[in-house]
């Protein structure tokens, strides 16, 4: 059960925060179909070679959508949308507590449950309107300055995975935003543990024996190359990343029902 007024005024308090993010992956698609050229490469192509590698970004890619699975879904979605999920999970939760607006909450008539349902709900529920908004905004996009470039499925899938991928790193902020109650502790732990899936990645796409921290890292469940191939792989990984995202999310609302609180 949700807290239909706490979930409005969690909406019109983070509300900014949602549209500077989405506005700025709609701005980041705009540049990118803008500046794309099939030979002569793309918004990125000033960037070195050893970092574009870091970053998964492929200066060969041979259309319109393998350009935007290497440019944008490689690091730059991810990162944007990784910030957000970590600095609102910490508002939703630790900040309040740290705050005291924790204790006029559950004064009233609202169990612990319910408000940890609430603001899981509209974490959850904003990143998936942020990605939902910047497909079909980059969809216009793509068909006003590329008409017939661009294959919808697996553009789909491409913002399918990247929220799923989102979701696993916005649950890993809330659990920690749930379990401790200084908002500084909360925020350090909600993007520095994704920060450091992210950093690791980064060193994975270097090739060689750096490799290997492919395995180490969640990120890998969401690669631009499985859904390009159509790889049947993306049946579990992207299953799988939801699945992190709403196990974290429930034991974070689990610890935050039973631990005790500075009210």
């Amino acid at each position: 059960m949700l807290n239909i007024p706490l979930f409005k005024r969690t909406v019109r308090t983070n509300g900014r925060r949602w549209l500077c993010c989405t506005g700025f992956l709609v701005l980041l698609m705009l540049l990118a179909v803008g500046l794309y050229h099939p030979e002569k490469g793309g918004l990125f192509r000033w960037i070195p070679g050893t970092l574009a590698q870091a970053l998964g970004i492929d200066g060969n890619a041979s259309g319109l959508t393998e350009y935007l699975a290497s440019c944008l879904f490689g690091f730059f979605y991810p990162a944007a949308a990784l910030l957000y999920g970590g600095v609102t999970a910490e508002r939703l939760m630790a900040e309040k507590v740290e705050t005291g607006t924790m204790v006029y909450l559950l004064s009233a008539p609202s169990k612990r449950k319910t408000v940890a349902a609430t603001q899981a709900y509209f974490l959850v529920m904003s990143l998936f309107a942020m990605f939902f908004c910047t497909g079909v905004a980059g969809g216009i996009i793509i068909a006003l300055l590329c008409p017939g470039k661009l294959d919808i499925t697996q553009y789909i899938l491409l913002h399918i995975g990247g929220f799923c991928l989102e979701l696993a790193l916005a649950g890993i902020g809330f659990l920690a935003s749930c379990a401790v109650n200084e908002g500084s502790r909360a925020l350090a732990l909600g993007l520095g543990v994704p920060g450091i899936f992210l950093a690791l990645s980064m060193l994975a796409n270097m090739g060689g024996i750096l490799g290997i921290l492919k395995y180490t890292t969640i990120f890998t469940l969401f690669q631009g190359a499985d859904v390009l191939t159509g790889s049947l792989q993306i049946c579990w990984k992207f299953p799988a990343l939801a699945a992190v995202g709403f196990a974290c999310i429930a034991l974070g609302t689990r610890l935050f029902r039973v631990r005790d609180l500075p009210l």
